[in-house]
């Protein structure tokens, strides 16, 4: 392992990966930035969601406000990203302790690579459908031995698709950051033909969009809900992307990394209303056309358009695919693999791991999927983790972090064997509301209630233990008065566990220091202090 990780935190908890980026790595320009956050907007689960039960205006209005609840969501993550260079793994360690983010990121990885294999497989479904109706090749015949009645054909369409987003992830996050919007665009304006061609077959969509089938508020709750909850690897991968953006400097008014925040999320509410938007009519054209929808683009595009509109529907959802998986099922997964077994896995190691995990786990989700949704169940399973990182962030940090002692065994984030007791209590708790626990919820309302028990039971413990240490010492002080002229700053300290770690009152990490301290020497990877520390502040 290179000099440089060993000199930054433990060895078997750091490696070249998941250490901080310093600054001279964060090269991520505004349009990039932009491209990715459109990129989360676009996929195939999005797609689907648009005319479930509703009308189609309160339909893409509870895909509006769930978008909005997803970047709510991120926000945490993306805040600490910006300011110390930090991933998905850094956010966990700081909450939970660094043994007690081990099975929450591998959980998280489990919950990506279960939904890049959903979707995958549907993909795979109609194309291997539309192969044999174009060939007349009997695609369907053979079938793969306990997968639930997926046939081979359908398994090699998938792998390949699996396999392209594979080759693209290789690439990093430099070339992530470029893909996005080349195939974020291409399938923006694919889907824009493909309504032009619906349109016109189905001689303007027939009645499914004006239909004035009764609806109640729950059910716009359960698709505003559900929307969020199909964009839990889109919140997830935020901070490993975003810590390339250059971390904002002092002085600067409109810097990259506040508006990275603050206006481009803006992007990806707008494209999932796009592709929500387009689902709609393609599948509105495709009951024209044969009565029924399926909510994936071959099978509705050919529902109305025949083999040409099943060609241009496959193209769309391999777009789609290519859009996402790579970012969100593979790369960003990965670095939660690697983050869990630093000193034995590294990020190419975890991404061809879970490469061939998404592709054999294929025929195991369609088998176990006749009677358990075992995607929707392991992001449901996230919902308590996101309260924990949110009330982490926003109650107990608020943008505060003592960087190394991340990547430290013995530290104050894990100080009960590695875990936080509070994290634990809140994550049983919040996980109690889970279906599988409490089979009256939703999906959609099971993931918001464990990650409101979590917050609040995370915020209340962490505030509530600072604030008997407050009082204590604050009693102390009152018995000896030496004492509080001694240290006339403890009871400001006691308020805050994270005093030293903000750039600007860390001795040291402030503008006359040399800007090659906060990175050892023969280093360019891993700082010393926190990357953006030197005279630089995190977003507002």
């Amino acid at each position: 392992m290179p000099s440089s990780v060993e000199q930054f935190g433990d060895i078997a908890l750091v490696n070249d990966d998941i250490a901080p980026v310093a600054r001279e790595g964060r090269t991520a320009s505004g349009g990039e930035t932009l491209a990715l956050w459109a990129a989360l907007g676009i996929g195939p689960g999005i797609y689907a969601l648009a005319l479930r039960d509703l009308p189609m205006a309160p339909a893409m209005a509870s895909v509006l406000f769930g978008t909005f609840l997803a970047w709510g969501l991120a926000q945490p993550l993306g805040r600490l990203a910006l300011r110390y260079g930090t991933g998905s793994v850094a956010a966990l360690r700081a909450a939970c302790g660094w043994r007690g983010a081990v099975p929450l990121l591998v959980v998280w990885w489990a919950a990506a690579i279960a939904w890049a294999s959903v979707w995958a497989s549907n993909v795979g479904d109609s194309a291997a459908s539309l192969l044999g109706a174009a060939t007349g090749w009997p695609v369907g015949v053979l079938s793969v031995p306990g997968g639930g009645g997926l046939s081979f054909a359908s398994w090699a369409v998938s792998a390949v698709v699996i396999l392209a987003a594979w080759m693209l992830a290789r690439g990093g996050a430099e070339w992530l950051r470029r893909l996005a919007a080349l195939t974020g665009l291409g399938a923006l304006g694919l889907g824009l033909g493909l309504v032009i061609f619906a349109g016109i077959a189905s001689r303007g969509f027939g009645s499914l969009l004006a239909r004035r089938t009764p609806w109640a508020m729950d059910g716009f709750v359960d698709s505003t809900l559900l929307t969020t909850l199909w964009l839990v690897p889109a919140i997830m991968s935020v901070p490993d992307w975003l810590r390339y953006v250059p971390a904002r400097r002092r002085g600067e008014r409109r810097s990259l990394a506040a508006m990275s925040l603050s206006v481009m999320p803006l992007a990806m509410v707008a494209t999932a209303l796009m592709t929500a938007f387009v689902g709609a009519l393609l599948a509105a054209a495709s009951v024209v056309g044969r009565g029924r929808y399926d909510g994936t683009p071959i099978a509705d595009a050919a529902g109305f358009g025949g083999l040409a509109g099943g060609y241009g529907g496959g193209l769309l959802a391999f777009l789609m695919l290519i859009t996402t998986v790579p970012t969100l099922g593979l790369f960003a997964p990965a670095h939660a693999l690697s983050g869990a077994s630093p000193s034995r896995l590294h990020h190419r190691g975890a991404l061809r791991l879970s490469t061939v995990a998404a592709i054999v786990l294929i025929p195991l989700v369609r088998h176990l999927g006749r009677g358990v949704d075992v995607a929707g169940a392991l992001l449901v399973a996230m919902g308590p983790v996101l309260g924990v990182l949110w009330a982490d962030e926003r109650w107990v940090r608020r943008g505060r972090v003592l960087l190394e002692d991340l990547y430290l065994a013995d530290s104050d984030y894990g100080p009960w064997l590695g875990l936080h007791p509070s994290a634990v209590i809140a994550l049983v708790l919040g996980e109690l509301a889970h279906p599988w626990v409490w089979p009256l919820w939703p999906p959609g309302r099971a993931f918001m209630l464990g990650a409101v028990v979590a917050a609040l039971t995370y915020g209340g413990l962490r505030l509530g233990g600072r604030g008997l240490v407050w009082l204590g010492r604050r009693a102390r002080l009152g018995r000896r008065p030496s004492l509080a002229r001694d240290e006339p700053q403890l009871l400001d300290e006691a308020s805050s566990t994270h005093a030293l770690a903000d750039a600007d009152l860390a001795p040291g990490w402030g503008d006359t220091k040399p800007d090659d301290a906060l990175v050892p020497p023969g280093s360019s990877t891993a700082p010393q202090s926190p990357p953006g520390s030197d005279g630089e502040q995190g977003p507002e």
